[in-house]
């Protein structure tokens, strides 16, 4: 494989403390702190070669092993200790780790990565990041979670957790495999009949938002039913796949409600359109600008009025939406207001 264009650059970023293992791909020039470790690949490395890596440190069987490595914080210290509440959770999920790097460097890699469910995955993710409609991020993160799953069973095969033949039965075919919401996936149909049948107590539905699914969904594909009822019964037979299909390895797809994403989206927006050089400067100098005066300016721009009035209602003046975006973000037009004395000094000078 010959090296893509500037994968030099590139690095697999990872949460210092969380509960799960969450890598990505950055592909640009970020600076990332000790809160965010990070992994350089050579700079030969391609775009697959990340890939495939991310493919397999975001798999439950990775976020097994760095628990069973890692330094278990608790849920939580300080002041929830001193409020009388433990310092573990009441529950193993709740609980977050310290991923150190130098623990990472030891992670035992399969003989093959999952370059393809690797690739998918990042590929929706970055639909993800750009979906306009709620229905459209609602069928991409049902589509993640979906292949997500096939990616978990599918490492535990190439771990030799799986044989040849179990593997057949328990991983699906790309086409059988529907979208999926959380509460059904095989592990929480086995926990939801747990705590139906009062062997089981978790907040986990509550938390999360996911449906208390304790039977196998009929409007799924028979060849994908069959699949997800071997899972369950593997679950539930065999001691390795059990100790890791359990909420505390497996990603909580945990997300913003539409609304707040949305809103923020659409502020960002709106500030880089107010910022645009052409409404500030008249020649070679800016000029200072009210909120009213910077609204009258853009009101010929139907887009701008469309996401002021998405923003705030349809009978939102753009003038009060502009006000209220640009509150915490606009540089006050006296001087005397941006700087500090000394600031004003080396100004004049």
């Amino acid at each position: 494989m010959t090296q893509d264009a500037g994968t030099d650059h590139w690095t697999i970023a990872f949460a210092f403390v969380a509960t799960n293992n969450n890598f990505v791909l950055e592909r640009g020039e970020k600076v990332f702190k000790q809160t965010s470790p990070v992994i350089k690949l050579p700079a030969v490395a391609t775009e697959d070669d990340h890939l495939a890596l991310l493919g397999v440190l975001n798999s439950s069987t990775a976020c097994f092993w760095l628990h069973q490595v890692s330094h278990n914080k608790g849920e939580g210290g300080g002041a929830r200790v001193e409020a009388g509440y433990a310092a573990m959770g009441s529950e193993a999920w709740k609980n977050s780790y310290e991923f150190a790097g130098a623990r990472l460097e030891q992670f035992p890699l399969p003989e093959t990565l999952p370059l393809e469910f690797g690739r998918d995955l990042d590929a929706l993710a970055q639909q993800l990041a750009v979906a306009s409609t709620r229905e459209e991020d609602e069928r991409i993160r049902g589509q993640m979670i979906a292949l997500q799953e096939e990616l978990d069973w599918d490492v535990y095969h190439r771990y030799g957790l799986l044989t040849d033949q179990q593997v057949t039965d328990l991983v699906a075919e790309s086409a059988s495999v529907p979208n999926l919401h959380l509460g059904e996936r095989a592990f929480e149909i086995v926990i939801a009949r747990r705590v139906a049948e009062g062997t089981l107590q978790t907040e986990w539905f509550s938390r999360f938002g996911g449906r208390q699914t304790t039977e196998i969904p009929k409007e799924w594909p028979e060849d994908y039913r069959r699949v997800v009822e071997r899972r369950i019964e593997v679950i539930e037979s065999n001691r390795n796949i059990g100790l890791i299909e359990r909420p505390e390895c497996k990603r909580r797809w945990q997300y913003e409600p539409w609304e707040v994403r949305e809103a923020r989206r659409l502020t960002t927006w709106l500030l880089g359109r107010c910022e645009e050089r052409s409404l500030w400067y008249d020649g070679g100098e800016p000029r200072p600008m009210t909120v009213n005066r910077l609204a009258d300016r853009l009101r010929a721009d139907a887009k701008v009025v469309a996401a002021a009035r998405q923003l705030k209602g349809p009978d939102a003046d753009l003038a009060d939406v502009l006000k209220e975006v640009v509150a915490d973000e606009h540089v006050p037009f006296l001087a005397a207001y941006r700087y500090k004395p000394s600031g004003l000094d080396k100004r004049a000078q």
